[in-house]
């Protein structure tokens, strides 16, 4: 659970030393402006100049003071976290167990006997990218439940990381299990740009918008101008606003071919060790209504999952109703904010692990 810490430990001492020490230069300035005002206030022409200077400082200072705001107040992330204040949102908001993942929940290779261990695997989505407090994830909404309807018969973890992808997840499933840590059941949460991992164009994407990093100081070291850079950045550059078009391409061509590949070689992998693997598909929150161009990768990925007689839930037509709500974290933010964690923690537990809430009844 996110803890609450005083901010400026959060920002970096060179961070701190340039801002004291433009703060200290802009009150010399401003005294010794006013002391020149009094000395030429009987002579109109050179006070003209003493009064831009002030107009100057007066503009300075209110940029200043959006700074601190920006560096001190302002708590949000964006969407590919590129910017300071986001950077600082993850520093603030997310603190890892022993095990090193985002979860209030201690991670033991075991658990007592009797009791079934959930993992939720997944990428940013499931990892609650922009969801300050970890008990609002759907993963640990469905712990609560779960809880609440068999006590102590559930424990639930949250394994997932920001920028993971099936193949990266796959990998963490044969690493735990090597170590011998137990895992009964599973849900792997999908969204939809997790194809990205098996695209070759997706390398170079990344490239591009690396080159984007601001190098003038301004715009690389403070947290106002970074901020109003990078917001700048995400309307003009074309890498940026096509990046869910080019998702929805390589739905269509081989890296959908390898995808399928890899899920079904986790599926046997699971099977193998009578681990129970889920699915959990995430449509784009941002993008929901009429018309949604991705319906058709949200087929594919349905069909293939039943014809693997692998459990599925699609949450594209459970978001869908609501998303007047608005459902993403913020305007620059495009992942799910709390009322979709809400929603989806509702339809997993009603038609996805219904089982494990009825197991008494068996």
């Amino acid at each position: 659970m996110s803890k609450s810490v005083i901010l400026p430990l959060y920002l970096t001492t060179g961070y701190l030393l340039g801002l004291v020490v433009w703060i200290v230069a802009g009150c010399l300035a401003f005294v010794v402006l006013l002391k020149i005002r009094r000395a030429w206030r009987k002579q109109p022409k050179r006070l003209r100049w003493v009064n831009l200077g002030l107009s100057c400082w007066m503009f300075c200072a209110g940029l200043t003071a959006l700074e601190l705001y920006f560096a001190f107040v302002y708590d949000a992330s964006d969407s590919f976290n590129q910017t300071h204040v986001s950077n600082r949102w993850f520093q603030k908001h997310v603190v890892a167990n022993e095990a090193g993942f985002r979860d209030d929940h201690p991670f033991p290779p075991t658990v007592p006997p009797g009791v079934h261990r959930v993992c939720f695997l997944g990428d940013s989505f499931t990892f609650g990218h922009g969801i300050n407090e970890v008990r609002n994830r759907f993963s640990d909404r469905v712990g609560v439940e779960l809880e609440r309807a068999q006590p102590g018969k559930y424990v639930v973890n949250n394994l997932a990381q920001p920028g993971w992808h099936p193949v990266l997840n796959m990998g963490l499933l044969k690493e735990l299990a090597g170590e011998g840590v137990q895992m009964h059941t599973v849900i792997h949460t999908i969204c939809l740009n997790d194809i990205e991992a098996f695209d070759d164009r997706t390398g170079s994407y990344y490239q591009k918008l690396g080159r984007h990093s601001p190098s003038f100081f301004l715009f690389r070291d403070t947290y106002l101008f970074n901020l109003a850079y990078f917001r700048v950045l995400q309307l003009r550059q074309p890498e940026i606003r096509n990046y869910y078009n080019f998702v929805q391409e390589s739905y269509n061509g081989r890296a959908w071919d390898s995808m399928q590949h890899l899920l079904r070689d986790m599926h046997h992998f699971c099977r193998e060790r009578d681990i129970d693997l889920r699915m959990v598909l995430f449509p784009f929150v941002h993008n929901l209504g009429p018309d949604n161009p991705y319906e058709s990768a949200h087929r594919k990925l349905v069909e293939f999952c039943e014809a693997e007689h692998l459990p599925v839930l699609d949450l594209l037509p459970v978001l869908t109703p609501h998303a007047g709500e608005g459902l993403t974290v913020s305007a620059f933010d495009a992942h799910p904010n709390e009322r979709a964690h809400a929603l989806a923690a509702e339809a997993i537990r009603r038609d996805l692990l219904g089982d494990l809430f009825r197991l008494d009844e068996k």
